[in-house]
């Protein structure tokens, strides 16, 4: 961790843990009843449709991978880039998530008005299915089969990741890389395994796996733009209804 974290640490460090307990009332940050300036109201923004609320959980994750990436890009030199870029690249792909699954509910509903909201969640955390799954049902539909193009680039993006984590190798069908440095078949992902055999010798190389962030940056913005894009034309066939 950086040394900021360290000299809180050291100051935290004075009061023990059992004094700590005793006092805990002190620290409550849940539900508190004094009102400031830094509360979050995690209920603030959910009281629109089940599709609302998960978009507002999709800014939530795309905004936190914005900011950690040009903070890396702002400090170049900064070594925290090498350890934030596992929380990026997490929050990219629950963003990546939480967008298609609001999406691809809101395509049903056209076709079934009557589904169960409960759809939503169908699909784990295979967004490479979800991403096609969508693509598929923005051709066929009519209302939305401008955006198709902007779709098919979300499939590559996310078929790009899959190929980064070789997703299809360690664990097929979950993007849940980069939660952890192995599966839950004990399979390293790629990213651990800092050195490989030359195959059919005795000679060992360095394995670099690395992350061109200002590429990376680009790659999300425009992502994250056509997710904009698409939700300000689901508002405006909200309000025009």
């Amino acid at each position: 961790m950086e040394n900021q974290y360290f000299e809180q640490f050291d100051e935290i460090r004075k009061v023990k843990s059992k004094d700590f307990l005793k006092e805990k009332k002190k620290f409550d940050f849940f539900n508190t009843n004094e009102f400031s300036e830094d509360q979050a109201f995690m209920n603030y923004r959910m009281s629109g449709s089940i599709y609302e609320q998960f978009i507002c959980l999709y800014e939530g994750y795309a905004e936190t991978s914005l900011f950690l990436l040009e903070d890396c890009i702002t400090n170049d030199h900064s070594s925290k880039k090498d350890i934030w870029i596992f929380p990026i690249f997490f929050n990219i792909i629950h963003a990546l998530e939480l967008f298609l699954k609001a999406t691809r509910y809101l395509l049903k509903k056209i076709e079934d008005n009557s589904i169960d909201d409960k759809c939503i969640v169908e699909g784990k955390h295979d967004i490479l299915y979800l991403s096609k799954d969508v693509y598929n049902k923005i051709i066929k539909n009519n209302e939305f089969n401008k955006f198709k193009d902007d779709f098919k680039l979300i499939h590559t993006f996310v078929k790009m990741i899959k190929d980064i984590f070789k997703i299809e190798t360690v664990n097929k069908g979950e993007f849940i890389a980069p939660r952890y440095p192995i599966t839950e078949n004990n399979e390293p992902y790629p990213y651990v395994e800092q050195n490989k055999y030359i195959e059919g010798t005795n000679f060992l190389v360095d394995e670099r796996f690395t992350i061109k962030m200002k590429n990376l940056y680009i790659w999300v913005i425009k992502i994250y733009q056509i997710c904009e894009d698409v939700n300000n034309y689901v508002q405006y066939l909200a309000f025009k209804k």
